[in-house]
């Protein structure tokens, strides 16, 4: 059995809704989380949604309307701290593998996520598509043989690149993965000195540890996410056609 993560840790500032969970922001006739789980919910059997705590009634709510969902619950991140330590958090009481896919990240396709599902039968232990996309915002850095990511590049960061191969912001992490994310946390937060840390920076620690996977995709519609009102924009017309 695998474990559909989704970390919804967002607060909407950006697209102008203070006070409201990002994933819950209406688009179309659903919501960036209705979307997501409309694509791909019905390929799991346990979905577990990371909120913060201000926000777990409203998740816990939109669970109760949602009665096609299989068997789903809400986990709390107490603190901001970033992706990894959401994906920490959500994960600590599940014992499969497990998806992460971001709350806002409604491009998710359906058959990327069926392409991870088989990465346990395959003996892979990560699994990261890519997509090769112009000025990406966060891109990997991988070795001749594709096998390993020497490290990641962020805009949010200083880096720049003209064409590179971006994250789909979806992930497959093992079981043995899930449990090393753990110390790495720790090592990430004394070694870069931030409370905040990105899961794509453990990407390239857990890629040397673990046999991995970084299937090519090539429709750039499954890179939206909603990040800021032009991202809003283009996912409203995308999800208008």
């Amino acid at each position: 059995m695998t474990t559909l993560l989704v970390p919804c840790g967002g607060l909407g500032t950006r697209l102008g809704q203070s006070g409201k969970a990002k994933a819950l922001t209406p688009i179309g006739r659903s919501t960036f989380l209705g979307v997501i789980l409309d694509k791909i919910g019905d390929l799991f059997e346990e979905i577990v949604i990371v909120s913060s705590k201000v926000h777990e009634k409203d998740f816990l709510d939109f669970l109760k309307s949602r009665v096609d969902l299989p068997r789903s619950s809400v986990v709390v991140q107490e603190s901001p701290l970033g992706s990894l330590n959401a994906v920490n958090t959500g994960s600590k009481d599940i014992k499969n593998d497990c998806i992460v896919v971001w709350g806002d990240q409604i491009g998710v396709s359906r058959y990327t996520i069926q392409l991870l599902l088989e990465n346990r039968s395959l003996g892979k232990s990560l699994g990261v598509p890519r997509i090769l996309t112009n000025n990406p915002y966060v891109w990997l850095n991988l070795s001749d043989d594709s096998e390993h990511v020497l490290s990641i590049g962020r805009r949010r960061d200083g880096d720049a690149i003209e064409r590179g191969w971006a994250d789909l912001g979806v992930f497959y992490l093992s079981t043995e993965v899930l449990e090393n994310l753990r110390s790495i946390e720790k090592q990430l937060i004394e070694t870069l000195g931030a409370r905040e840390i990105d899961l794509t920076y453990a990407i390239p620690l857990l890629s040397s540890q673990f046999n991995s996977n970084f299937p090519i995709r090539h429709d750039a519609s499954e890179l939206i996410a909603v990040n800021s009102l032009e991202d809003l924009r283009i996912a409203e017309e995308h999800f208008s056609e």
